[in-house]
């Protein structure tokens, strides 16, 4: 669960920062487009993995967490909320794919993607870090598929490919504060191996 925490709030604070820039004006027109595509991507990630860990947080509570009296079971309403309120996930990942088609978004996530996963920094751990590398390549060349067919075969793939897109940003996020600490280092670990494999 605190590296589920971790990789969620490192994708927020990347969202955080682009968006900072492109209000004060000074985000590339890259760093803008990649925006547009990541917010969407953020929301339904984030929602998604709200609701498996806030039901993870109850079962952790036993019978308690079953127990009205303890306001617990309110938590996992509450996160089972996100994945309606800010668009569904299937909704979520049509709006990338309009950012798509509009102004390039989803590439632009795709080639960031890319190029954080090829310079990944050494001390990270090497199974996981050859894990995103992969993750990204796979996702790069199942992006470009489905974007070069098109249509109906392109919808039928967005969930999929969105929520790919988001836990392996995630992972690439957490990855920048990982070389350089500890507990963030196992952190990122720990989350590609429970969402990259």
């Amino acid at each position: 669960m605190d590296a589920e925490a971790a990789a969620v709030l490192a994708l927020v604070m990347e969202c955080a920062a682009l968006l900072g820039r492109s209000e004060a004006g000074t985000a590339s027109e890259d760093e803008r487009r990649r925006l547009r595509a990541l917010i969407p991507l953020a929301k339904l990630t984030t929602a998604k993995q709200a609701v498996a860990t806030a039901s993870e947080a109850l079962e952790c509570f036993g019978g308690a967490g079953y127990v009205e009296d303890t306001g617990l079971p309110r938590l996992l309403r509450d996160a089972q909320v996100l994945a309606i309120w800010e668009g569904t996930t299937n909704v979520l990942s049509l709006d990338v794919l309009r950012a798509e088609g509009r102004e390039g978004a989803f590439s632009a996530v795709l080639a960031d993607l890319s190029q954080r996963s090829e310079r990944l920094a050494r001390p990270l751990n090497r199974v996981a870090a050859t894990a995103v590398r992969d993750g990204v390549r796979g996702l790069v060349a199942a992006g470009r598929q489905a974007l070069s067919e098109g249509g109906a075969a392109l919808e039928a793939g967005a969930r999929k490919l969105a929520l790919r897109a988001g836990h392996l940003a995630e992972a690439l996020c957490l990855a920048e504060t990982a070389a350089v600490d500890e507990v963030a280092a196992e952190q990122f670990r720990r989350f590609v191996a429970l969402r990259i494999g």
